[in-house]
């Protein structure tokens, strides 16, 4: 009888022991599936990199899990339902990559202005230069590209020969004709304008280079600080007559000219 009672006594803690399990089990794989739910936010994020100019369609931006902890103020959750509602139409002012978050500092409403005034930086003018007036005019140039303008000038005391000055360092161009975009070279026609990014006092400069004669535009290495424009004064010095002068020749097609630079 006593082991019979024994026998009932253990049957009957191992399976309140049992339940006592499963209970805690079941509330432990609950509490880990329901973990991601609570780490995680919808933010509306791009499956394409956005370059400056883009105009913004609803349509084509995807929502996206981001975890809560790496969550910015700027980012458009989907809650943010009047923040939504502007985008339509927007432009990116700067790049954002494929897969990223979009940010509300990178886009601008035009509010009836135009596209490329959207994507100019504050404080900044932006000076179309047209490729007649460039004497080297290189068509490969594209937006973005970080680029010197060059004028050459006559030797004041000698009154012989050209040297090369150059009058604005470190630009940008921000469009090639009406294009913000760099189309690698899908539009095979020539450019016909160029719009440079500069200061106040450099489209002074470039206006009246311009209208005194062809300037020339060097382009700058990507590898060298050529992806950042960073506008520089340049100080305007006027060549002896004992400075060297060397003549280079540059062809465009069939044309031939020549610019002499101080060595």
């Amino acid at each position: 009888m006593k082991n019979i009672l024994l026998v009932l006594g253990s049957l009957i803690i191992a399976i309140f022991m049992a339940v006592l399990w499963q209970g805690f089990s079941n509330k432990k794989n609950k509490s880990v599936s329901e973990k991601p739910k609570n780490d995680v936010v919808l933010v509306l994020a791009t499956p394409t990199e956005l370059v400056p100019g883009t105009v913004i369609s609803m349509e084509k931006l995807i929502w996206k899990e981001w975890p809560i902890k790496a969550l910015s103020p700027h980012y458009i959750t989907k809650n943010k339902t009047s923040e939504i509602e502007s985008l339509n139409g927007s432009i990116v002012r700067f790049s954002i990559l494929a897969n990223e978050p979009i940010k509300l500092p990178n886009l601008v409403m035009l509010k009836g202005k135009s596209i490329l005034s959207a994507v100019i930086s504050m404080g900044m003018r932006g000076v179309a230069v047209p490729f007649t007036k460039i004497a080297n005019a290189p068509s490969f140039l594209a937006p973005g590209d970080i680029v010197d303008v060059v004028i050459p000038k006559r030797a004041k005391e000698s009154g012989e020969g050209y040297y090369g000055q150059t009058i604005i360092k470190g630009v940008k161009i921000l469009a090639v004709d009406r294009s913000l975009q760099n189309l690698e070279n899908k539009n095979p026609e020539q450019p016909k304008t160029m719009t440079l990014e500069v200061t106040a006092e450099q489209a002074e400069d470039l206006a009246a280079s311009i209208r005194d004669g062809d300037i020339v535009i060097s382009l700058r290495s990507a590898f060298n600080g050529g992806t950042e424009a960073h506008p520089a004064p340049v100080k305007v010095e006027q060549p002896s007559e004992n400075d060297k002068i060397k003549t280079v020749t540059m062809i465009r097609g069939k044309d031939k000219s020549q610019v002499t630079f101080k060595e």
